[in-house]
């Protein structure tokens, strides 16, 4: 699963059509397109479901990063000169002597992944697992699960494996790479399966005073959703977009938390308009925001440290989410009543 040979029988076939369509397929595992979809859900479909989404989406892309340095084991390109990063123009060096694994259930030769780690130009440039697919999977399998519906499930069973095959063809990735990067986001969404089931809730609300006293299931959410993040970010606090995937996360929560026990969180009922009218404000008010507050930042902290990312992306996450829920209200683009 570490052998090159399979990369490069993908790209014999390579075209520049067949190209173009995979960077299409490979950027529905980016950053922003991840964001977007997660904004959709938040806003289009439903504000409760869509927090559970985010936490599973942030929770599988933090993961990743630690699981990359964990492993730290290199991309195919960094060892094998006949494979190509399809995707960029630039040309990747690859180390003198490097070379796959020379039987489909072999490791890695231990003397080049070594090597891959000592070389500067190499370092935190790790491809297992691959992001894409964990992220990948953790949205739509988790989608699929939360909305019950089967074109999702149908589009998840799309997306995954050509998410795969994208990831091999364009070169990022070994077979290894990819399967271990469903199998990361299949156990993300299995540890957070029961907040997908309403009636895991009520059971949490019986049992919840004979072991917590006086604390509320309302109290205890809000503490869940600052204690997510809090219990990431020291994971994640030395990766390099770790301290900024769990900001987003945080500023999310936090505001999620401060709407819920003002009592100001709306219903998600309106029409197909209002749905679409509010889910384009929340997009263009989450990208100027994230516009001001970056250019902000950047000038209070100028120095480019974890902290200055985590307090960047976590206000990005707040001030997103309580303004377009504001506003949404203010609109009357979501129903007039709050739960």
């Amino acid at each position: 699963m570490f052998q090159t040979d399979l990369i490069i029988a993908l790209q014999a076939i390579r075209s520049n059509v067949l190209s173009k369509f995979f960077v299409v397929v490979s950027a529905f595992g980016h950053e922003t397109t991840i964001i977007i979809l997660v904004v959709l859900v938040l806003f289009a479909a439903n504000l409760r479901k869509g927090l559970i989404l985010t936490q599973c989406v942030v929770i599988a892309g933090a993961l990743t990063l630690v699981a990359k340095e964990w492993f730290a084991l290199p991309a195919p390109s960094a060892i094998d000169p006949a494979v190509s990063l399809l995707d960029q123009a630039t040309v990747v060096t690859t180390l003198p002597g490097a070379r796959g694994a020379s039987a489909f259930f072999e490791r890695l030769p231990v003397d080049v992944v070594n090597a891959i780690r000592s070389n500067s130009a190499s370092a935190h440039n790790y491809a297992f697992p691959s992001g894409h697919l964990c992220l990948t999977t953790a949205f739509w399998i988790s989608a699929s699960l939360l909305f019950k519906r089967r074109w999702l499930w149908t589009i998840a069973l799309i997306m995954i494996p050509l998410m795969a095959l994208s990831r091999m063809y364009l070169g990022h990735h070994f077979l290894a790479d990819v399967l271990a990067g469903v199998i990361l986001g299949l156990m993300i969404i299995v540890a957070l399966y029961p907040l997908m089931h309403e009636h895991t809730l009520n059971r949490i609300q019986t049992w919840l005073p004979r072991y917590l006293g006086p604390l509320s299931l309302e109290m205890v959410s809000y503490l869940a959703l600052i204690a997510v993040p809090a219990l990431l970010l020291p994971l994640v606090w030395f990766q390099a977009d770790g301290p900024k995937t769990v900001g987003y996360l945080f500023g999310i929560n936090a505001a999620f938390a401060l709407l819920a026990y003002r009592h100001e969180l709306p219903n998600d009922f309106g029409t197909t308009t209002k749905r679409a009218l509010r889910t384009v404000l929340a997009l263009t008010l989450f990208f100027l925001i994230r516009w001001i507050i970056s250019s902000a930042v950047s000038v209070v902290i100028p120095a480019d440290t974890s902290a200055r990312e985590f307090v960047r992306t976590a206000l990005i996450g707040a001030s997103f989410f309580y303004v377009a829920v504001k506003m949404g209200r203010h609109l009357k683009l979501f129903a007039t009543h709050s739960v």
